[in-house]
């Protein structure tokens, strides 16, 4: 059963820092498995990675109606089944 959903900015904004960090080990594990998810942090803070600057180059020149389209194609091609159950988020 997926019990993921998003969470808006308010929701965000009120959950602790520590479950926050726990959430997205979580999601990082889940998709990525031990080795993924160590080789992504690892690049993350040694790279000085721009998170901001990463996102604004993925979209650009792209209208939202392709944006959007990409995303639908992802996820129906990539659909998310956690291999254990998720906790549910709280506020």
């Amino acid at each position: 059963m997926n019990n993921a959903r998003n969470i808006s900015v308010s929701e965000a904004e009120n959950i602790p820092m520590d479950e926050i960090i726990e959430l997205g080990y979580g999601c990082l594990f889940e998709r990525l498995g031990t080795i993924g998810t160590e080789r992504f942090i690892s690049f993350i803070s040694s790279n000085k990675f721009d998170y901001t600057e990463w996102r604004k180059g993925l979209f650009e020149g792209k209208s939202a109606k392709e944006i959007i389209s990409a995303a639908a194609e992802y996820e129906e091609s990539h659909p998310f089944t956690p291999r254990k159950p998720q906790k549910e988020i709280n506020p």
